[in-house]
């Protein structure tokens, strides 16, 4: 550190320089150490007053659909979701809670069309589905033959299917036409 032509003041200098850097130092390590205790969960309750009212930027928490949830909180269970920022219509950002929709989507069971001598043909909202089922010990063409008549049959009682549909809503247009004009 002492080097030969180093006056007194410059010596005195350097070690001022050092023990500002030291207490640079200090401070960056107060303020990791308060960042690790400001996460964790009891960090508000030990801040002093001042540094408190510096924290106060928003109060205000909006609820979505806050009947429901107000009501499944006073029967006393837990509603999940998640917290978010948001722009409201006057330009104010507020803190947001939506819940989770937990409920199990219900969808419309499948029709059954006709039931096959293997098998089954039915009607969902989207598909029409043909299920035939043989046993393996049988030879290929007695496999192909019953899964052909299955088939066969499938259809013959879907076009009768499809053509009753199509009369039903036939009958319903007409019925609201004539709706309409009276």
């Amino acid at each position: 550190m002492k080097r030969r032509g180093d006056s007194y003041e410059h010596q005195e200098f350097k070690k001022f320089k050092k023990f500002k850097k030291f207490k640079k130092f200090k401070k960056f390590k107060k303020f990791k150490k308060f960042k690790k205790f400001k996460n964790s969960l009891c960090w508000r309750q030990n801040l002093n007053a001042s540094s408190r009212k510096q924290l106060k930027i928003m109060k205000k928490i909006e609820i979505k659909n806050e009947k429901e949830i107000v009501k499944t909180l006073h029967t006393g269970r837990i509603v999940e979701g998640r917290l978010g920022m948001a722009l409201t219509e006057d330009g104010r950002t507020v803190i947001e809670f939506v819940a989770y929709n937990r409920n199990a989507k219900h969808r419309k069971k499948d029709i059954t069309i006709c039931e096959l001598e293997s098998g089954w043909l039915k009607e969902s909202p989207k598909k029409y589905k043909l299920f035939s089922s043989v046993k393996n010990d049988l030879p290929y063409d007695r496999i192909e033959e019953a899964m052909q008549r299955d088939l066969n049959i499938a259809m013959e009682h879907l076009a009768v299917h499809l053509g009753r549909k199509k009369r039903e809503e036939e009958k319903k247009r007409k019925s609201e036409k004539g709706k309409v004009k009276n």
